[in-house]
């Protein structure tokens, strides 16, 4: 899949290029046009059209032994979004700001949503490890939702992402077209925190292989969050739709990232230190319509639409007998997330 993709980019910019007319020119570098017009602020609200996900434990932490033939295997539990309630479409706000220069250009974007979902332990119970659960002035690490017992979950997340564009070449035309195509780098912060309510805290058991304690019902809460280093490729086509400089505006862009090393190095927020190997990719487009509103200063109206992928395998980093007891670690495993977020724009460039 990201081979094909890199390829449609690819041919998507030489096909541009092959389109041309003969009075094409080349110029070193993006358009800024005008000069003293390089930085843009956009408002997005918008929706998180889907999303899904599933976490599923693969084997006992610190082993190389699949679990289902084991004891513990009966316990191995797998989690997806749908189950947990989280199957409808979630309001989000975000911010765009925008620093052009003619060879690079600065991004940064922030977003936010809330979502709530009632989760149901149907088949089996919940047995859920958290940040924080508390029964009788103490507090503990996991909880216990029985089966046929629900739990009301508060979701309140956000995103930050820093981009870099790097803009060789630009090519125009007396038509009224340029293409600008860009490498672009940078950072995916993620994060939110959540609440799981279970209702009033009945009690303490222990459950599963590992002895731990476990509150069954209570409320829980913690949060989580990750950095994901980012590298792709993308442009940018303008077509002038009139000499006074109201022009269309579509741009592009796909993220990737395979990466495999410590949980620490990405930020990500866990109990212990664990090794993931991770795939990452993102697929954004964005239509505008620039319409000039005075001397120096643009109206900016459009849409975009971003998929985005995360696929990781999360295994506990081996330790002494002494320090597996310490870390309280119980299972390895396999997670994934796909989501579908549409923002309309609005903003000014001056």
């Amino acid at each position: 899949m990201k081979k094909r993709t890199v390829r449609f980019f690819a041919f998507a910019i030489i096909s541009s290029c092959a389109l041309l007319p003969a009075r094409a020119q080349l110029y070193a570098g993006r358009v800024v046009d005008p000069l003293d017009q390089d930085f843009s602020i956009t408002l997005k609200p918008g929706l998180i059209t889907s999303v899904s996900g599933y976490v599923k434990e693969t084997k006992r932490a610190y082993t190389d032994i699949p679990g289902y033939t084991q004891d513990y295997g009966r316990f191995l539990q797998n989690y997806d979004l749908e189950e947990l309630g989280f199957d409808e479409s979630y309001g989000a706000l975000g911010l765009g700001i925008e620093k052009r220069w003619r060879f690079v250009t600065f991004l940064l974007d922030v977003s936010y949503f809330e979502a709530s979902a009632t989760a149901t332990a149907k088949d089996e119970p919940f047995a859920i490890g958290v940040e924080e659960v508390k029964f009788e002035g103490k507090s503990y690490d996991y909880m216990f939702i029985p089966q046929g017992s629900s739990a009301d979950v508060d979701l309140q997340a956000g995103s930050a992402e820093l981009g870099l564009l790097l803009t060789p070449f630009c090519i125009s035309t007396e038509e009224g077209f340029d293409f600008s195509p860009w490498l672009r780098a940078g950072l995916l912060a993620m994060g939110g925190s959540y609440t799981i309510d279970a209702g009033p805290a009945q009690g303490v058991r222990t459950y599963e292989y590992h002895p731990y304690p476990y509150v069954i019902g209570g409320t829980g809460e913690g949060w989580a969050g990750i950095v994901i280093p980012e590298f792709g490729i993308g442009g940018e086509m303008r077509i002038w739709l009139n000499p006074e400089g109201t022009k269309i505006v579509c741009q592009g862009n796909y993220m990737m990232l395979e990466w495999a090393g410590r949980s620490s190095s990405l930020g990500a927020d866990s109990r212990n230190d664990k090794d993931i190997d991770l795939s990452y990719k993102s697929i954004d487009l964005t239509v505008m319509l620039e319409h000039p509103l005075s001397e120096g200063v643009d109206l900016l109206l459009g849409a975009t639409f971003r998929h985005l992928e995360t696929d990781a395998t999360i295994e506990a980093r081996h330790k002494s007998a002494e320090e597996q007891d310490a870390a309280r670690e119980k299972y390895d495993k396999e997670a994934s997330i796909e989501m579908n977020t549409f923002y309309l724009l609005a903003g000014l460039r001056f």
